[in-house]
């Protein structure tokens, strides 16, 4: 026979019927901690909504740290320099490739890489205009990825459906890792 019982606002189990006080109550085999609480002094059962509604609350904290520590992983494969100026990157690609040019005062972030990587200039633009699509197209995987975290973070958030977050939502996680390499 399994006996409960509250000490000092905390609920205790046990089958000893030796160490459970006089006034504790039985409540069926199989009963967890987590499946009871306080209500007005006494033990109760809590219902099945209610356990539910928890689990909800703990699969949605679960969720939302992995998808945090996702897009720290993500974000952490770039020094926090080259972060901060992708932007800045990003708009002299597009300069470079709309004028067919490149200026070291205009496009001075891309001037100095490319040089840094080939030692000058390369004679052969195309190998500029290639460079700088690479960084377009990191910049599109980007935006998608963050697209898809954000859209992922509100589903989750929105969510009261235990099977999807329990099911659905982990597998979209472990898709973005296989596909980010994460």
């Amino acid at each position: 026979m399994l006996k409960a019982w509250v000490e000092n606002n905390n609920i205790f189990l046990s089958e000893d019927e030796t160490i459970a006080p006089s006034d504790a109550i039985e409540v069926p085999d199989g009963t967890q901690i987590s499946d009871l609480k306080i209500e007005n002094g006494q033990i109760v059962l809590k219902t099945q909504q209610e356990k539910e509604q928890e689990q909800i609350i703990i699969e949605k904290e679960n969720l939302l740290r992995e998808i945090f520590e996702l897009s720290n992983k993500f974000l952490s494969k770039y020094p926090e320099a080259e972060s901060k100026g992708w932007q800045n990157k990003v708009e002299e690609c597009k300069d470079i490739i709309s004028t067919n040019s490149i200026d070291q005062n205009l496009h001075s972030i891309i001037y100095s890489e490319i040089e840094a990587l080939y030692g000058s200039i390369p004679t052969d633009f195309q190998i500029v205009i290639d460079y700088c699509n690479s960084i377009l197209e990191k910049e599109q995987s980007f935006k998608i990825f963050s697209g898809k975290i954000a859209g992922l973070r509100k589903r989750i958030e929105n969510s009261n459906d235990l099977n999807e977050l329990q099911n659905i939502i982990p597998q979209l996680l472990t898709d973005l890792k296989d596909r980010y390499g994460l």
